[in-house]
């Protein structure tokens, strides 16, 4: 006598043959969860039809064979009657749902993750508001070349070279200087016998005021 002897055909659909086998045996979905290995939540899930709650279409059909087995159903009636149909429309509802799915569906969202979403994008446009602002106001960088740090010549004058980290106005002592394209400087200072105090200053339209002092001691 071969194994499967059993043939479900009342039931109008997969997931109900499947129940309807069960319940002739009387047995829970926990039960025979331990006998042959598979979540309950999967047998039901097969029961119910609700094929998105498995695994995938592969496991899904090794689920079946060993629930058929264990129900001693024949498969081969299951497939016949019920699988193949059952297939096509989880594939045809997942195809579907995928296509519709796009991002002006975020209105379809519920209300606390739209307002989380809007947040975000506010908090990122004014994040960015900020951070020009910061780099407008922002003092410009000078880098002084020569001379690095104070000191004491026979020379009676020096050149002042360095460079401003962005388009500026530069002066030094109080006189305009121009740049380069690449924002470089240099400038001839006359030296006075003693101490001379050098300024350099460098200001955008709105930004505040960068000065650097220089000391530099003039011995003839």
């Amino acid at each position: 006598m071969p194994f499967f002897t059993k043939k479900i055909t009342s039931a109008s659909n997969l997931g109900q043959q499947l129940e309807q086998a069960r319940y002739k045996t009387g047995l829970s979905l926990k039960l025979i969860s331990k006998h042959i290995n598979i979540s309950a939540d999967y047998l039901e899930a097969l029961e119910k039809n609700n094929w998105s709650k498995l695994p995938g279409e592969i496991y899904a059909k090794n689920f079946l064979k060993k629930y058929c087995e264990f129900l001693k159903i024949d498969p081969n009636e299951i497939k016949k009657n019920n699988l193949q149909k059952t297939l096509q429309t989880h594939r045809a509802s997942n195809r579907a749902f995928h296509k519709k799915t796009n991002f002006k569906d975020l209105i379809n969202l519920p209300r606390l993750l739209r307002n989380i979403f809007i947040i975000f994008i506010v908090g990122l446009i004014l994040t960015y508001i900020v951070w020009q602002i910061i780099q407008i106001t922002h003092a410009p960088e000078i880098i002084i070349y020569y001379p690095t740090s104070d000191l004491t010549t026979k020379e009676s004058s020096l050149i002042i070279t360095g460079q401003i980290n962005k388009e500026a106005r530069v002066k030094i002592n109080h006189e305009n200087i121009i740049l380069d394209t690449n924002n470089n400087f240099q400038q001839k200072i006359n030296l006075l016998p003693g101490l001379n105090n050098i300024i350099i200053e460098a200001k955008t339209k709105y930004s505040q005021t960068k000065i650097i002092e220089k000391k530099i001691i003039y011995e003839p």
